[in-house]
């Protein structure tokens, strides 16, 4: 089985020398934490990243907060093909 390593940019470790170094030394896939990241910032920092490697990035989105909203009722489903919405403020 191959070891796979995910790491963590933040704001100390997010340029281009950290990067290329980390892609060198193995790196799987870049993780972007959303608790620490603005919004409007996201898209910004990908392009970034994938300026520098083309190793995948994913992103850790605060999901416990989205879990934790009033619902309408305690079951979500979703279909295959469906588009799904995240909103940032009650909608409910």
């Amino acid at each position: 089985m191959e070891t796979k390593i995910l790491a963590t940019l933040g704001p100390s470790s997010l340029n281009s020398r950290t990067v290329k170094q980390m892609t060198k030394r193995g790196v799987s896939l870049f993780r972007i934490n959303l608790s620490h990241t603005k919004l409007e910032d996201v898209e910004g920092v990908i392009q970034k990243i994938q300026s520098w490697t083309d190793v995948p990035v994913c992103l850790d989105s605060e999901g416990a907060q989205i879990r934790n909203q009033d619902m309408i009722s305690e079951d979500v489903y979703f279909q295959e093909g469906s588009t799904v919405k995240v909103h940032f403020s009650s909608v409910i």
